[in-house]
């Protein structure tokens, strides 16, 4: 099934600045496990995520996060330990090496750290934000009707339109805002013709079978076959980067092939491309992604960050006494392929939210208790369910 194949933007040729592999495979890893958990049992629809995105705001929350919620971070991105410091080289120097890389590609990665008016941004996690991963760090007004307009353009500029926005709107305690970007757009380095461009069957995983524009292309590349599937890697110019497209040998193969995906077997299918002469055809397809990665990192481990009794975030905000949490981990993705090549752009937001009140509307069932505030001692406690006189 091409269409719900595993894309990835592989690095084929060698580049002067030095990149640490563990950085590498910490993305690499991350994005399989979350990849299996949004597949889950029964693949239902499109699937799709950026790997480096997320892991550069999950980066940025383990900077800004202590105690557990730290901890449990660290163990989602592979670290042996909680000291961010190896974390920041590694994805400075993976930034560095996919910068700068001329006409052949477009790549741009961007992080943006927005933060409530008046609360301010901790010292030492603003240094990181800017230093390792070139940051922007600035004040909102998230309470304006404006705010999430401003963050959408800024999404909408550093993805150069695939992705107009991420928020609709704040959330009313929302304390701080993480962003990562990223955008790439790639002309193959041996094009489909369109004339060879003509509708052909696809079969879906629940047995239809639609139309789709098919392309078609015989030409020399990487191949790799297996007894399961077989795969092509199709260059773009420059040769740097790579879409590889994994095509079960079965029509309904795609899940079982998903079950397969990890580091190991990764690292050995992709040591295992040769070329050869070959026909590809490939859909042309425009694919919008959008989850909340919030149930997927839980399940990963990632528990406190979202709970508000035992998140700890106390590195990110400077003026704020109250409790920090993670409210929604949004992420949006857009995949275009066609004759000429690939764009794709992805967006990672953390919202995160603070014990601040800006209004209590009792309108529906609620808990109240009535306290001694000198003792603590709970005089009376109810559930009501229904304020009848």
């Amino acid at each position: 099934m091409l269409l719900t194949a595993c894309l990835a933007l592989l690095a084929v040729s060698c580049t002067p600045v030095k990149v640490d592999k563990s950085a590498v495979d910490r993305v690499n890893s991350l994005g399989f496990q979350l990849f299996n958990r949004l597949a889950g049992d029964s693949l239902t629809g499109n699937i799709v995520i950026s790997p480096v995105c997320i892991e550069q705001g999950l980066a940025l929350a383990l900077n800004g996060a202590r105690g557990a919620t730290r901890a449990e971070i660290a163990q989602i991105l592979g670290l042996d330990d909680t000291v961010s410091a190896s974390l920041n080289r590694g994805n400075a120097g993976l930034r560095r090496s996919m910068s700068g890389l001329g006409s052949a590609v477009q790549l741009n990665q961007a992080i943006s750290v927005w933060i409530r008016n008046g609360l301010g941004t901790r010292r030492e996690f603003a240094a990181v934000c800017r230093q390792d991963y070139g940051a922007d760090c600035r004040e909102l007004d998230f309470a304006v009707p404006s705010a999430a307009q401003e963050v959408n353009r800024w999404v909408s500029k550093q993805t150069r339109g695939l992705i107009p926005g991420v928020l609709d709107h704040f959330e009313e305690r929302a304390v701080a805002l993480l962003l990562s970007a990223v955008y790439f757009q790639g002309r193959w380095k041996k094009p489909f013709s369109p004339r060879y461009t003509r509708p052909g069957e696809f079969y879906l995983l629940n047995g239809d079978i639609v139309e789709r524009q098919m392309m078609h292309h015989y030409e020399e590349f990487d191949c790799l076959a297996t007894d399961s599937f077989s795969a092509v890697r199709l260059p773009f110019a420059g040769r740097r980067f790579a879409m590889c497209v994994f095509v079960p040998d079965d029509t309904f193969g795609l899940p079982a092939l998903l079950d397969k995906l990890n580091p190991d077997n990764w690292r050995r299918w992709m040591a295992g491309f040769q070329p050869n002469e070959l026909d590809v055809i490939l859909p042309r397809f425009t694919i919008d992604y959008a989850a909340d990665l919030k149930q997927s990192l839980t399940g990963l481990g990632m528990v406190s960050a979202f709970d508000s009794a035992r998140a700890d975030f106390s590195g990110i905000v400077e003026k704020s006494d109250v409790p920090l949490w993670f409210d929604r981990a949004l992420h949006a993705v857009a995949l275009e392929v066609n004759e000429a090549g690939a764009k794709a752009a992805a967006v990672m937001a953390f919202e995160v939210v603070g014990g601040v009140c800006n209004g209590v509307i009792a309108d529906h069932p609620f808990f109240c208790a009535i306290v001694d505030s000198k003792t603590g001692a709970i005089l009376f406690m109810g559930a009501i369910t229904d304020p009848k006189q």
